[in-house]
């Protein structure tokens, strides 16, 4: 049981912040605070561009033999994640 978003986490924490109105927030609860918390180096040169574009997702995921039906199938996420 549970809830498959491994394609979109990031995107739908960038919703959630967004909606709180604490975008500001995003970047270290991403980047930095797991690090901090563990001791180690953190790594915040950006490597990916996160932009306010929604996208429709897929209705089902083929891995493999498996489908995977994925949160939102269907419906769209406002957050668009790509590569620098």
């Amino acid at each position: 049981a549970g809830c498959y978003v491994g394609f979109a986490s990031i995107q739908l924490y960038a919703e959630t912040f967004d909606k709180e109105g604490k975008m500001d927030k995003l970047k270290a609860f991403l980047c930095e605070n797991g690090s901090k918390f563990y001791g180690l180096k953190s790594f915040t040169q950006p490597k990916m561009k996160l932009e306010k574009k929604a996208w429709k997702v897929p209705d089902i995921f083929e891995l493999g033999d498996d489908v995977v039906v994925p949160l939102r199938a269907g419906g769209e996420i406002e957050w668009t994640l790509s590569s620098l």
